[in-house]
């Protein structure tokens, strides 16, 4: 069934600049990793842990960059 999703999707013939034809871009450009969400039970789908993981360097970066290379408080 998945197969047969992604086939229609493939062959439609909608226009590439208009909405449904940049949502079927993204769909097939996208195949792989949707397809892995789709038939695996077990795949993650939020990447909230990876998000988590790198968000103290992302705030220290931006503490960083407002106080200046030299900063002392």
């Amino acid at each position: 069934m998945v197969d047969q999703f992604f086939a229609l999707a493939i062959h439609n013939p909608a226009i590439e600049k208009s909405k449904l034809g940049k949502a079927i871009t993204y769909l097939v450009n996208q195949r792989v990793a949707l397809k892995v969400c789709l038939t695996d039970s077990q795949a993650a789908i939020r990447n909230n842990v990876a998000e988590r993981s790198i968000q103290t360097l992302v705030i220290g970066r931006k503490v960083s960059t407002r106080l200046g290379p030299k900063s002392t408080l």
